[in-house]
């Protein structure tokens, strides 16, 4: 039987019913249902899925389910077609589309995203699966292409390059956590977040890892964020208004998921960075936050080598960094002076 597979479901606007009922008398229990509605423009709100405008086809049904193929629809106002199936209680719902850097940012709705999404032009194509069964799954793929990307150097991206884009949402097959989130595209870019669930069964982020230029680990590890970074170049004078935009969106989103989780990990390696007019090379950061919230590591490059500990700033006391280095060298003491100024 449907149950309540549907409950909570909208539709609006004019369609077309074509209903059969075979009711038993001394049998209701059996009572048999048969029927297709048509579409024509209709607007139709599913829990867990954008809202579809100007839906176009035919939805058969039976009291056991419903079935439908070659629907069409818009979603956020691109043309999406798809199909839609129901089997003891379980949905199914397949569908293609064309996606813009517009549309994503709605889909995604977090200003962290439309930041992201002002530095991308163009349409692509995606396919997405939504299957829901005790519990909602989603995957969503793309090749990229007809996406450029004015990011700098390594997320700069012409329409007419192909990258992988694959996103998945599921229950988590262990005990560890109520569901589990994983973005990758290509080798360039990972997020990992793991979700537990409250009393109330409001989901809340418990962990995630965010990878650039690496392997996204299979699952996060530990509790907080964990940055795990690989880049041949990074010039930071390049990347200062992205970096400002994101930072400006992630403070103003009040349900962000990434500003529940506190950075915990940063494992961060870059061949050249440039900051400023200052040149490192063959730079590697390695810091963990312990227990007791104290920060530990090691930096190094061609400029500098040792080991430090970091203690944040609290109530009563302000924030400690204590270095000890095997060498470092200071090309240009007035620049870092001039800096430290700014910041003061």
């Amino acid at each position: 039987m449907l149950s309540h597979v549907f409950e909570g479901s909208e539709l609006s606007g004019d369609a077309l019913l074509d209903l059969k009922l075979n009711i038993p008398i001394t049998r209701a229990h059996e009572t048999a249902v048969q029927g297709d509605i048509s579409l024509n423009g209709n607007r139709v709100v599913l829990a867990n899925v954008p809202p579809l405008d100007n839906a176009q086809g035919s939805v058969y049904f039976t009291e056991k389910g419903l079935w439908a193929n070659n629907l069409s629809a818009s979603v956020y106002g691109e043309p999406a077609t798809g199909s839609i199936e129901t089997d003891n209680g379980k949905i199914a719902i397949k569908a293609q589309g064309r996606v813009t850097p517009t549309s994503i940012a709605s889909i995604v709705n977090n200003p962290a995203t439309d930041a992201l999404m002002k530095h991308v032009t163009g349409q692509t194509q995606a396919e997405v699966s939504v299957n829901i069964d005790h519990g909602l799954s989603v995957q969503v793929t793309s090749d990229l292409v007809g996406l450029t990307s004015q990011m700098p150097t390594p997320f700069n991206k012409s329409a007419e390059t192909a990258m992988a884009l694959a996103f998945n949402y599921a229950p988590c097959s262990d005990k560890a956590c109520a569901s589990r989130m994983k973005l990758t595209i290509g080798n360039l870019f990972g997020l990992g977040i793991d979700y537990v669930a409250d009393q109330n069964g409001s989901i809340h982020a418990k962990n995630g890892t965010i990878a650039v230029g690496q392997t996204l680990p299979t699952k996060p590890n530990g509790n907080g964020l964990a940055i795990f970074a690989k880049a041949q170049n990074f010039n930071y004078d390049n990347w200062q208004t992205v970096l400002a935009d994101l930072s400006d969106a992630y403070e103003e989103d009040p349900n962000s998921n990434l500003k529940s989780l506190s950075l915990s990990r940063a494992v961060i390696t870059v061949n050249n960075f440039d900051y400023h007019k200052l040149n490192f090379r063959n730079v590697n950061v390695n810091a963990q936050l312990g227990q007791s919230g104290q920060w530990t590591g090691s930096v190094a490059s061609d400029l500098a080598k040792g080991r430090f500990i970091f203690v944040p700033e609290k109530r009563q006391s302000h924030a400690l960094l204590r270095a000890d280095f095997d060498y470092l060298h200071v090309p240009q003491p007035e620049i870092i002076v001039d800096e430290a100024m700014k910041v003061a």
